[in-house]
């Protein structure tokens, strides 16, 4: 519609929502496909918001890929873009983006910066959503870190704030049980993994599933109780397994992309 009316911003808007929404689900030539012809248009014009969209897209695909330097390169360059145009919503997604790319790439001061920045302005914003997952991200370093006080802070607030949604609560339920075992309280994992698998279940969420079911069975393990072990364990399996194959998919999808 937008075309036949020759509203080539509302072409943008559109081509940006379709880029988002096939990469979530998993479709990555079609996610890329739109974010290319977002470029298209968005350089036609001189359509600022629309480049930065796209690059935000092609970083997103390259960090579902693990490909995080170059979802970094993506991502600063939207960054760049969002805040000259002083928009601060997705300038905080990017933020975000940026400081779990520098996680996994074990840069944590690196990523500390970019998520307390996402915090900073998350709270400016009122985006409770986005203050949990930085929150949540931020206790995942420090977990990596293996500073284990300082990450469990960090889940805890998640949890304790009543603005938290039942995805990052769960997320942060399997932070804690992580940490505890870590610590070595297998007991206080094995609780907090609990919570986190129904949540992940309410939500649907089969990483989350498989992150709580193996904590589980791990902290069984430990505790001496292989009966229990055992049955998360196989549980851990069939999740496993329907987890692959949906990321077998992804990874086929994406070599359609690099090809």
């Amino acid at each position: 519609m937008a075309g036949l009316q020759k509203y080539t911003v509302g072409e943008a808007a559109s081509l940006n929502n379709l880029g988002k929404t096939y990469y979530v689900m998993g479709d990555y030539p079609s996610s890329l496909d739109a974010a290319a012809k977002l470029m298209s248009i968005s350089n036609k014009i001189n359509y600022q918001a629309g480049i930065a969209a796209s690059h935000q897209i092609s970083g997103l695909i390259y960090l579902a890929q693990d490909n995080f330097n170059q979802a970094v390169t993506d991502f600063n360059k939207a960054l760049k873009i969002f805040i000259g145009l002083k928009d601060e919503v997705q300038a905080d997604k990017v933020y975000f983006n940026i400081g779990l790319c520098y996680d996994e790439l074990g840069q944590s001061a690196k990523a500390f910066s970019y998520l307390n920045k996402a915090i900073e302005i998350a709270k400016k914003t009122s985006d409770a959503n986005m203050v949990s997952m930085a929150l949540n991200r931020t206790g995942e370093t420090y977990f990596h870190l293996k500073k284990y006080k300082r990450a469990l802070g960090y889940y805890r607030r998640v949890i304790n704030s009543k603005q938290a949604s039942n995805w990052e609560r769960g997320f942060a339920y399997s932070g804690l049980a992580q940490t505890y075992y870590g610590l070595g309280e297998y007991g206080q994992s094995v609780l907090n993994a609990q919570k986190s698998y129904e949540l992940s279940k309410k939500v649907n969420s089969g990483w989350d599933q498989v992150r709580a079911l193996n904590i589980l069975s791990e902290s069984y393990a430990a505790l001496n109780d292989f009966k229990q072990a055992y049955f998360f364990h196989v549980q851990l399996k069939k999740s496993n397994d329907s987890l692959y194959n949906s990321e077998k998919e992804k990874e086929v999808n994406y070599l359609h992309l690099k090809q």
